[in-house]
């Protein structure tokens, strides 16, 4: 299965659209659109939306949208929400709506993907993020079709959530017992008490721990 996570502002429509339908919905950039047929032709992908279109329209209305536009494939869902916390960037809360629709979904590991959007997402979603960088040609800038198409279709360029590893520092320290324990470590806080850190390139929380955990016990 391929799956395509798409924006609509600044990779369908400009930000300086304006949509006389029935929906009042942004009219797609016609170079855009080409791109998508064009990628959904060739690879067979489906799409899911990240935008934050999902939170004004319906799945049912999104497709039509879609198909008015020219779209010859309309999503089939949408990324969850995800509550939005203190000092969250918006970029990183729609990665993380990606990655938890990728966690929900591909439990096989089994999904080729690829993300598209007019922020960037890249410390995230490397390497399966593609910015699309000028809002009035949004998906139809020069390149970025062929990029899609060979994330998604490239043997070589395989990935999923497992082959997408992600960075997580992980806190040991040693109780008053002898006994290791950890919690997770947001590197924006300061006030970690007694922490022995290690960065981990891993794609299993689980296994990060024990491997962290391992690690700092035998480095006392």
């Amino acid at each position: 299965m391929r799956i395509l996570f798409i924006d609509i502002d600044g990779v369908m429509s400009s930000l300086l659209s304006t949509g006389n339908n029935k929906w009042s919905a942004s009219e797609f950039i016609p170079k855009a659109v080409n791109s998508l047929n064009s990628i959904i032709k060739k690879t067979d992908c489906e799409i899911i939306l990240s935008s934050s279109w999902k939170h004004d329209y319906s799945l049912v209305e999104i497709r039509e949208i879609f198909a008015y536009n020219g779209v010859i494939k309309g999503p089939i869902g949408f990324t969850p929400n995800t509550p939005k916390t203190d000092g969250m960037k918006l970029q990183e809360s729609r990665a993380k709506e990606i990655l938890t629709w990728l966690e929900l979904h591909d439990w096989k590991n089994q999904i080729k993907w690829t993300a598209v959007d007019d922020m960037n997402l890249d410390e995230w979603l490397y390497p399966n993020f593609i910015l699309s960088p000028l809002d009035e040609e949004g998906l139809g800038y020069k390149g970025l079709e062929e990029r899609i198409i060979k994330i998604l279709l490239d043997r070589n360029t395989e990935t999923t959530m497992k082959q997408t590893p992600c960075y997580k520092t992980f806190i040991v320290w040693v109780k008053d017992n002898g006994r290791a324990d950890w919690n997770y470590y947001d590197p924006r806080d300061e006030e970690v008490y007694r922490e022995y850190k290690v960065l981990l390139r891993t794609d299993n929380q689980r296994e990060a721990v024990s491997l962290s955990v391992n690690y700092n016990l035998n480095a006392l």
